[in-house]
């Protein structure tokens, strides 16, 4: 990433996307088509199963350090399906997106990085060479995507404690008053856990009124 003169593009939809829907209408062509007139460096977290690129401005693997890429100086821009952890490390990394959601709990976090202004919504239906060019370009010239990452990644750090000092006050908190923790349910029978009482209740009620408007009938 530290050769890359006009920066890099980090590029990963997830580890669910069924490769079917990048071959799909010529999607996977369109991509490769896009980014190989890119002067940015593409680095592109693949899906097995897809066909080999071999191209000098397309590095392609099936794994990488995605929080350390995207904490890296020489990122441009963040091609992401929007999942919530990639949302939560676009975040404190201060990063502009291209959100692309795959799954549908993946569009409503895609909605909110457009909503505070650091990404532009994209899905696989809408891509084609013209609005995927167009997208890239708006994302990586238009300065307001970075600026509006980085106001979200101040807001994200502005807090007492580091995560990592949280994550260790709360277990440390956990070993000194588990017991308050513990829900209700932990001390009750299985019975009342799974309300099989109240079931028995209702069933033996429905049972009695039944056989009560069976004995007036039949009087």
């Amino acid at each position: 990433m530290d050769d890359a003169p006009h920066g890099v593009i980090f590029f990963s939809l997830g580890s669910f996307l069924n490769p079917a829907q990048l071959l799909a209408g010529g999607k996977f062509e369109i991509f490769l088509s896009v980014f190989r007139k890119l002067k940015q460096k593409v680095m592109w977290k693949i899906a097995p199963g897809l066909p080999e690129v071999k191209d000098p401005n397309i590095r392609v693997q099936t794994w990488y350090p995605q929080q350390g890429i995207l904490g890296h100086k020489n990122l441009r821009m963040f091609i992401t399906h929007g999942g919530l952890q990639s949302m939560i490390e676009a975040i404190s990394s201060g990063v502009p997106c291209l959100g692309m959601p795959v799954l549908y709990d993946q569009k409503k976090d895609v909605k909110f990085m457009e909503k505070i202004g650091m990404a532009v919504g994209l899905t696989l239906d809408e891509v084609t060479e013209d609005t995927l060019s167009k997208t890239i370009n708006e994302i990586l010239f238009n300065p307001k995507y970075r600026e509006n990452a980085q106001k979200q990644k101040a807001i994200f750090e502005d807090r007492p404690r580091k995560p990592v000092e949280e994550a260790a006050y709360w277990i440390e908190y956990v070993l000194r008053h588990g017991q308050i923790l513990r829900p209700a349910s932990a001390a009750m029978p299985f019975y009342q856990v799974y309300l099989l009482d109240v079931a028995a209740t209702v069933i033996v009620a429905i049972l009695v009124l039944f056989w009560c408007t069976k004995k007036v009938l039949r009087t």
